[in-house]
């Protein structure tokens, strides 16, 4: 945070690397601390991600915080192809809208039903409806200016969403731990366990096909033995196969807007499928396994969490009793929505901007300005914009080059965490701080044994095994059955993956991003934001995961 209050201990001036040259943009840069936004964009960003995903996710906080008055506000800097965030006081002289916010906590699902879905559809399908192949080039110049203005918006509404939303479940969690005291700070989270979302629904469908794959000897052979590429050729030249490509695409249909991250820059699943058929081979692998049986027995013991919790409340005074199911009902009701709006919003935002630029792309591409339609994804809004409006149209190729080189250098070393100045003692305790903390997480404690990763337990339980380091969705097919996962962080295109894995390890987040919440989802141990573990670990290392200590052990 920007400003911690009074301490006894100066603030530590964090060094740049030499190999990661810092050109600060404001003059008081260098004296806030700022990180590395690896929560959500763990990897290089092109400048048409910084203008269209990552610049609007930082408006759309801000205009969150204005809309229920939070004296915080975040700022954003690209630095060396990453994005870097600072999150500081905003002045509120009214203070916070309690009674907003707590209106918007208690009625999640009338305000998303009735207000938020019906402006997100009205968003997406004013996209949905342009002929983008059709569409001259003024018409479509035209509709690159309606497409950011909406999502602009969409990210507003995301955040009037998500801050009552995260609140709902940090305030839930904070009042179990005060009513029960002896359990752990997971078990709180045993009571919000949603299996029946959108997310985990695309995982029951894939698991499906798997099944169907598995009931006919060709299919079968053909994705198990064939490369993750040659899989769609091949089955395509057999009716059995045939009829498993129509499922296959009826799955794509359905779910393939979904980009692996949110990078505008990234394909969709549908525009290449690589992601889907690695997962499904690592379902295919696990023939004996009942995945419904599995998420069936995490709804019943989410029911007898609750149960308990309610058994041990008897007693209480009313009102502590009445509190406790207004909570409950309220993060159970932001469970459900933190999956849901992602598949409503966060991956429709992303992917119609990138139809839009990738159309342009295109054209751009046949009119001589770009080698390659994606490399219109170097380029800035403005510089795109300029480009487009220009007669003639300049050429950008030794730019475009120019940056292609720039990412492929910072990206292949490991950005800093941290850069500026790192404040004593530890942030504002204020309700909204612990709420946006519990996604993105505090830095990891410092290990004094080289072979112990420490980081948050993000889902309970120890189990050994294999380590797996991914980079990204287009490695998943090194994982197999009892595998650990260990990443940057993963988001909910990832979700089908943690059928195949043991458990997951995660360089970034906190107790409620995503690797964390899926993983107590899927009932496998998890350990968060340990800062390092993708470049401490490498594949095949033994480790044992500890996800009620936050503890990772390298054995081999």
């Amino acid at each position: 945070m920007a400003d911690h209050g009074m301490h006894d201990h100066p603030p530590v001036v964090l060094e740049v690397p030499p190999n990661f040259p810092v050109e600060w943009t404001g003059p008081h840069d260098a004296q806030i601390p700022w990180e590395q936004e690896a929560v959500h964009f763990p990897e290089p960003v092109t400048p048409m991600d910084y203008d269209l995903t990552v610049s609007k996710i930082t408006e759309g906080f801000n205009k969150g915080t204005a809309f229920y008055r939070l004296p915080m506000q975040q700022m954003l800097r690209y630095l060396n192809t990453y994005a870097y965030i600072a999150n500081g006081p905003a002045p509120s002289p009214e203070g916070p809208d309690e009674e907003k916010l707590k209106g918007m906590i208690g009625h999640l699902g009338d305000q998303w039903n009735n207000v938020w879905l019906p402006e997100i559809k009205k968003q997406i399908g004013a996209l949905d409806a342009f002929d983008l192949k059709g569409a001259d080039l003024p018409a479509l110049r035209a509709h690159l200016d309606v497409m950011e203005g909406c999502i602009r918006q969409l990210w507003s509404i995301h955040f009037q969403l998500a801050f009552p939303m995260l609140m709902a479940v940090s305030f839930f969690e904070e009042m179990h731990h005060d009513l029960f005291a002896e359990d752990g700070q997971l078990d709180a989270y045993a009571l919000l366990n949603e299996v029946d979302n959108t997310m985990v629904e695309s995982a029951r469908a894939l698991w499906q096909l798997s099944r169907d794959a598995l009931a006919d000897d060709v299919v079968r052979q053909v994705i198990e033995d064939s490369e993750t590429e040659q899989v769609a050729s091949k089955l395509s030249t057999t009716p059995a196969g045939q009829a498993f490509l129509a499922k296959l695409n009826d799955f794509l249909g359905e779910y393939g807007q979904r980009i692996d991250k949110l990078y505008v820059s990234f394909p969709a699943w549908h525009e290449e499928p690589g992601s889907v058929i690695r997962t499904l081979k690592g379902y295919i692998a696990q023939t004996e396994r009942d995945l419904d049986a599995e998420l069936t027995a995490i709804t019943a013991r989410r029911e007898s969490a609750i149960a308990d919790a309610r058994a041990r409340l008897v007693g209480y005074p009313q009102p502590v009793v009445g509190e406790f199911e207004f909570l409950l009902g309220a993060a159970q009701q932001a469970r459900f929505l933190k999956e849901e709006h992602t598949a409503w919003l966060d991956f429709p935002a992303t992917y119609y901007a990138r139809q839009v630029v990738i159309e342009l792309g295109r054209r751009l591409q046949t009119a001589g300005v770009l080698d390659s339609a994606d490399d219109v994804f170097y380029l800035y809004m403005e510089e795109l914009r300029a480009t487009l409006d220009a007669s003639p149209m300049p050429n950008r190729r030794e730019l475009v080059a120019g940056r292609r080189a720039n990412e492929a250098h910072f990206g292949a070393l490991t950005a800093p965490p941290r850069l500026g100045i790192l404040p004593p003692g530890p942030p504002p305790d204020n309700p909204v701080i612990r709420a946006v903390m519990k996604v993105f997480g505090a830095p990891p404690p410092v290990s004094d044994n080289p072979s112990v990763l420490l980081g948050l337990g993000g889902s309970a339980g120890v189990v050994r095994g294999p380590a797996k380091v991914l980079r990204s969705l287009a490695e998943a097919d090194k994982l197999v059955v009892g595998d650990i996962l260990v990443t940057a962080t993963t988001t909910p295109p990832w979700t089908p993956l943690f059928a195949n894995i043991a458990g997951v390890v995660t360089d970034a987040g906190g107790i409620l991003s995503h690797p964390a919440v899926v993983a107590r989802e899927y009932g496998i141990p998890a350990v968060v934001g340990t800062g390092r573990a993708t470049s401490a670990i490498v594949d095949g290392q033994i480790i044992e995961v500890d996800g009620s200590t936050g503890s990772v052990r390298i054995i081999e």
